[in-house]
């Protein structure tokens, strides 16, 4: 699950409504091992979120988390997040001049490092990164940062260009 957070408290409020996934009384794998943070700087996005990475590194979550930085300083955010308890992080191809050093922070950090599209980038934009990066979220809406948007069906075909031994199910 992804939370678009307008304060930490909201976050904190989304987190209690996953435990039920996350906690389960059988011997079953929890169905909720991460949750992603979404933030918005509202110049990438036009939305603009909570974004205090200091609230999170003092908050013991039962879950990874994760950040997908919709920001346009890709670079300079990511080093804010980095010390905050996070597990990875998320930058955008249109953001990121140089994934590279992105990643390099990330991974001397020990955390995970991912590119994210847009629906209209081209998956070929990752394809010189695709050694310095460990997933890609492809976006499946029209407005990076707005929640309950139509799903785009093209995106599965943007997932198996980038990856055809990737199984892509559509799920209904």
């Amino acid at each position: 699950p992804a939370i678009i957070p307008r304060s930490f408290d909201e976050i904190k409020q989304k987190i209690k409504l996953l435990e039920p996934f996350i906690f389960r009384q059988d011997s079953e794998e929890p169905p909720i091992r991460t949750v992603q943070i979404d933030i918005g700087d509202g110049k990438f996005t036009g939305n603009v979120t909570w974004n205090n990475p200091y609230e999170l590194s003092g908050f013991s979550l039962p879950v990874k988390a994760e950040v997908h930085l919709m920001v346009a300083d890709s670079l300079g955010e990511a080093k804010r997040w980095v010390r905050s308890g996070v597990t990875k992080i998320i930058t955008h191809i249109e953001t990121t001049p140089d994934p590279a050093a992105v990643s390099k922070l990330c991974h001397d950090a020990g955390i995970e490092y991912g590119l994210a599209l847009k629906s209209e980038t081209s998956s070929e934009k990752i394809i010189p990164w695709i050694n310095n990066i460990d997933s890609v979220l492809f976006l499946s809406e029209s407005f990076p940062g707005l929640g309950g948007q139509k799903f785009i069906p093209a995106t599965l075909d943007k997932i198996k260009a980038a990856n055809p031994d990737i199984p892509v199910i559509m799920l209904s």
